[in-house]
């Protein structure tokens, strides 16, 4: 462990006083120093990790019923997980798991809200599965994963019908639409937020200013609803040449990660009756193609070889430097820290992270922290956003 204490002239200390502030200070520091050397089994987990399970289940008295539901929510939860961060073109792939095996998976669990009555037992359950066992599963398989979450991302629905765009209007089927979809759906590594029927919305910004992507009427929205990325998310109604009805969807992006992208998500010609069924599939499709793109683009590698990184990380305060450490032990893909040097002004850490270094960047962002480099200093340097 080392702590390097840098004066200058205008640096020094005038009385006895000011300097026992500033070595107290210093002294602070360094105790914290002697906690923060870390491996991964020490760092907090993603949420993603995290599973609530209701439990209902019968069978011949209600503790064969528990140890049945017990198992099924486990494996089920499991499920999920990996579907989360694995490639949908690969869930083929995934072995069966099997109740003998689900145990070494869950690392801990809880129970709430108990009931036995007879031949059932109804609970709800909260998983938390093993970050190691279940990435070694995936190794071991040749199974792709990502695990970098993103910031919540919220999503704009236009709804352009007779090349009339609604965006806040309560014709806006396609908002509704949304609305629905959100409400039952898992949050995967893409959470999806919906804005709400606020009146002030109109103020913020308009069907056709979103459709142009004016950034500063969109990040008063981000702010508005405390996300710091949006979708907008098109829907296009068009009478088709034969008849029947032309549903054209379309999303752009506004998002660290996943900045600039575009795509055409469905286009359908289909019976006028369906088009309102069409629409929540598309909600659905949407889901899909942000989850997948985000997997896309944070893929760890097969050997989850470490690489390694030095950082000056400035410090406003004590407490400022130990909630830097909290954040940097949350990055998933940082493996450990270690720290070179500490003053009352600045840390110098040294990571060891799996996956790119634009990878990297983007799992700190999620905790709204920046990683730069400075071609002034010939470094990277850390702050907050």
């Amino acid at each position: 462990m080392q702590i390097s204490v840098l004066f200058s002239s205008q640096q020094v200390i005038q009385n006895l006083s000011d300097y026992a502030v500033y070595f107290i200070r210093l002294m602070v520091l360094g105790f914290l120093m002697t906690f923060v050397t870390f491996g991964k089994a020490m760092a907090g987990e993603s949420p993603i990790y995290v599973h609530m399970a209701k439990i209902d289940e019968t069978s011949q008295n209600a503790t064969d019923a528990k140890k049945i539901g017990v198992v099924k929510a486990k494996i089920k939860g499991l499920e999920t997980l990996i579907k989360a961060i694995v490639p949908v073109s690969r869930y083929d792939d995934v072995p069966t798991i099997s109740p003998e095996t689900i145990d070494g998976f869950v690392q801990t669990m809880s129970f709430e809200n108990e009931r036995f009555s007879g031949e059932r037992y109804v609970a709800d359950l909260r998983l938390e599965y093993s970050p190691e066992y279940v990435r070694a599963f995936l190794q071991k398989n040749r199974l792709p994963f990502a695990e970098i979450q993103s910031s919540p991302l919220l999503i704009i629905p236009v709804y352009e019908r007779n090349s009339i765009a609604q965006l806040w209007e309560n014709s806006n089927l396609w908002k509704s639409k949304w609305q629905n979809s959100l409400n039952n759906h898992f949050g995967g590594l893409v959470p999806l937020v919906v804005p709400d029927n606020d009146f002030s919305n109109w103020t913020v910004i308009t069907a056709k200013q979103a459709i142009q992507g004016e950034r500063d009427r969109l990040n008063a929205l981000m702010k508005k609803y405390n996300t710091r990325g949006a979708v907008v998310v098109i829907a296009r109604e068009s009478v088709a040449d034969g008849g029947g009805i032309v549903l054209d969807v379309d999303l752009a992006t506004y998002a660290p990660g996943i900045e600039g992208w575009q795509t055409t998500v469905l286009k359908e010609t289909i019976p006028s009756d369906l088009v309102m069924e069409n629409m929540q599939i598309a909600t659905e499709m949407v889901i899909t193609a942000l989850q997948e793109e985000w997997k896309r683009r944070n893929l760890l590698p097969f050997d989850q070889k470490m690489n390694q990184l030095q950082a000056s990380v400035f410090i406003e305060n004590v407490s400022d430097w130990a909630e830097m450490q909290s954040k940097i032990r949350d990055t998933l893909n940082i493996r450990m820290m270690t720290i070179d040097s500490v003053t009352v002004e600045r840390a110098v850490i040294n990571v060891r992270y799996v996956g790119s270094i634009e990878q990297l960047r983007t799992a700190l962002q999620h905790l709204e922290l920046q990683l730069n480099y400075n071609s002034v200093v010939d470094g990277w340097l850390l702050h907050r956003i």
